[in-house]
């Protein structure tokens, strides 16, 4: 038509037989992709990637091309199109894996259904019950395997932590690497994967509440256990859905390997009072694992600049009150908050007692339940701030400045 209408040229049938139906091209697109990943499944990541960067109507078009595919073929494309941020194309994604009379949609689903909102969830479970009553085989949850391992670094000052998953397969002693970053304030920020490492190839394994020390620019790690790491990513994964961001692509992939087992149960609850007083908090920060607990910000770097090219050095009267002076700034101008610490506190005391270390986990505790009274003279809000003012002096002196938003 455009060329008729606006070239004045007339299509000649060569042309009309090169264009296919674009369900067609996306069909073929589709198996492409699923025969490079018989060798190599992380290709799907890339793949979604380049795909998450076409308009939503290709999208939608590659969701109804899956339903061309033969049998059970389309299965892992539909679970990953189901996580979609795109309403109607994981809407479109959870219908098609409910039409496919297979054990490995029912199975897909059920992977899947603890990443979805609850608006979606809601759908997916229906879809679930559909496969039911056509008679396909539903499988009760299994417990997790032994192999299954977590590894976790402790809670940073800013609210992240690393989880690292082991996921072993069913045949053999291979299984699959998930690594997760994930904020206590934003959710689940990021992640990578790895298919088919063999266990032998990975630290050896260790018995629950043992920390882990690496090389130096590696962080302080704990075997949690299996379901330590999922409840945790179970708590931020509302909070990713609160703030309406998608869920990193290589968790879309491995992620459903998480819950192919029984959901974890609650962890223990933290004692309701401390034994610790909140004067003694400051000695939490004497652990390794508080290594990252400082205030870093733009005006930190501007203080500690001022310092430093000042006629002559502080006394330990005024640095004591520059350490007052750069708190009290932090929380006016917001780039601390005292309900963002708590909650990261009592994510620390929980990682302190399993690994049964009772006495930092009661000072974390003590910590979180004091931190919001009067902020500004907390002591271990303010050994934060002089480690950072401390800190920035430090990198400004050797020439560092790092990127700060």
């Amino acid at each position: 038509t455009i060329l008729e209408r606006f070239l004045e040229v007339t299509p000649d049938d060569a042309m009309y037989m090169g264009m296919a139906a674009p369900e067609q091209l996306a069909l073929r697109s589709l198996q492409e992709v699923l025969t490079d990943a018989q060798t190599d499944r992380m290709v799907l990541v890339e793949y979604f990637r380049q795909l998450d960067q076409e308009p939503p109507d290709v999208q939608m078009t590659m969701v109804r091309a899956a339903r061309l595919l033969e049998g059970a073929q389309g299965v892992d494309l539909l679970s990953m199109f189901a996580q979609e941020l795109n309403q109607p194309v994981a809407q479109e994604a959870l219908q098609t894996l409910g039409m496919i009379a297979d054990p490995a949609a029912a199975a897909a689903l059920q992977g899947i259904l603890p990443s979805l909102p609850p608006a979606l969830r809601q759908q997916g479970e229906r879809a679930l019950q559909k496969l039911r009553l056509r008679g396909v085989p539903v499988e009760p949850l299994p417990a997790p395997p032994p192999e299954a391992r977590c590894l976790a670094s402790a809670v940073s000052g800013d609210g992240f932590q690393m989880l690292w998953f082991f996921l072993p397969l069913a045949d053999g002693p291979a299984g699959d690497v998930l690594e997760v970053l994930i904020s206590e304030q934003q959710g689940l920020v990021a992640a990578s994967g790895q298919r088919a490492i063999a266990a032998a190839s990975l630290p050896e394994r260790q018995a629950t509440g043992t920390l882990l020390q690496g090389s130096a620019d590696q962080p302080l790690l704990l075997e949690t256990g299996i379901d330590y790491g999922r409840r945790r990513l179970l708590a931020v994964l509302a909070r990713t859905w609160a703030a309406g961001q998608p869920t990193p692509l290589p968790y879309r992939l491995l992620g459903p390997q998480l819950w192919r087992w029984t959901r974890p149960e609650p962890a223990e609850a933290l004692p309701a009072t401390p034994a610790s007083a909140r004067e003694a908090t400051g000695k939490l920060m004497q652990h390794p694992a508080m290594g990252s607990w400082f205030l870093q910000s733009r005006a930190i770097y501007t203080r500690a600049e001022q310092i430093l090219t000042g006629s002559e050095a502080p006394t330990p009267d005024v640095f004591a009150q520059i350490i007052v002076q750069t708190l009290q700034a932090a929380l006016s101008s917001g780039d601390l908050a005292p309900s963002a610490v708590r909650t990261n506190l009592a994510a620390m005391a929980a990682w302190f007692t399993l690994a049964g270390d009772a006495e930092h986990a009661d000072l974390a505790l003590a910590a979180a339940q004091t931190v919001e009274e009067d902020p500004a003279s907390h002591p271990l809000l303010l050994m934060m701030s002089e480690l950072g003012l401390r800190l920035a002096m430090i990198n400004l002196a050797r020439g560092l400045v790092p990127e700060l938003g």
